[in-house]
């Protein structure tokens, strides 16, 4: 499997007002870099709530340990590969054998299977050239 692992976001504290300021000392190597990776669902843009309990528990449980406030708390890129690397075998059926491994699968499909049907009950993906021309990129 190949995984990648990115930092799309902002270079800058959450608390800083000066994000130029920030970015020169975080390039000058000061260590002053700091990671967000923005996602809007297009919930959000259709002005719907976020349905957040259709991702797997253990997704959403993973997610929020990398965003804990504490760095040391947070994973490591080398564990997060290991867990996105086991997940993604779990979820192709490469691992049948494990039991831990079907729950994990099934606990995938059924969300993908409760999402895609949300967002046909909503229309978002007829709505989503709407959303293309409504959405700026800077």
């Amino acid at each position: 499997t190949y995984s990648t692992i990115a930092d799309l976001g902002l270079c800058i504290p959450a608390n800083s007002t000066s994000s130029v300021a920030t970015c020169e000392k975080s390039l000058k190597g000061n260590n002053l870099v700091y990671g967000v990776l923005p996602f809007i669902a297009p919930e959000a843009f259709l002005g719907n709530p976020i349905p957040n309990a259709l991702a797997p528990k253990r997704f959403r449980d993973l997610a929020q340990r990398c965003c804990d406030p504490d760095p040391l708390k947070r994973p490591t890129a080398k564990h997060l590969k290991y867990i996105l690397d086991y997940w993604y075998q779990c979820a192709n059926g490469n691992l049948r054998h494990s039991s831990k491994c079907m729950k994990i699968m099934n606990e995938f499909l059924r969300a993908d299977d409760q999402a895609s049907m949300l967002f046909q009950e909503n229309g978002v993906f007829e709505q989503e050239e709407e959303m293309k021309e409504k959405t700026w990129f800077t």
